[in-house]
């Protein structure tokens, strides 16, 4: 009797699921350390952090700290190496099971992200500041 219940367990279990589970832990760094982390617009804390993120639907990942610009980084779900057990008996099964679940798909285990300043040269009001001062040097000659 049990073998049939754990055959069962087995049949109507996904790969995947047994494997990466519902969510996965993706650390969260950016430089400098300390900006504000939003995930899907909820505040999550301050970098660095680990955070368990749901796999069955893609996120963004909101960075921002006083004196920077915010910063927005998608995090994209990818199939997970799991998904190659799918071609053994029993994947199509699996398949579906990962699937409905959302365990057939992974994100990168970290997202660092170098936040610029706001008025770090390479940015755009930092040139605009620029073009401004160049423009009053030219009329005062």
């Amino acid at each position: 009797m049990h073998f049939v219940l754990v055959l069962v367990c087995l049949l109507f279990t996904g790969c995947a699921t047994i494997i990466n589970g519902p969510d996965q832990k993706v650390t969260i760094l950016s430089e400098p350390p300390g900006a504000h982390i939003a995930i899907n617009g909820v505040e999550a804390g301050y970098t660095p952090a680990t955070f368990k993120i749901i796999r069955a639907k893609d996120h963004v990942v909101t960075l921002s700290m006083e004196g920077y610009h915010t910063h927005d980084e998608e995090l994209i779900r990818q199939l997970s190496g799991v998904t190659a057990f799918y071609i053994l008996p029993g994947g199509l099964a699996s398949m579906a099971v990962d699937s409905a679940q959302g365990t057939l798909w992974c994100f990168e285990d970290e997202v660092k992200v170098e936040l610029k300043e706001l008025f770090d040269p390479d940015t755009i009001i930092a040139k605009q500041m620029k073009l401004l001062k160049q423009l009053d040097v030219k009329n005062e000659c």
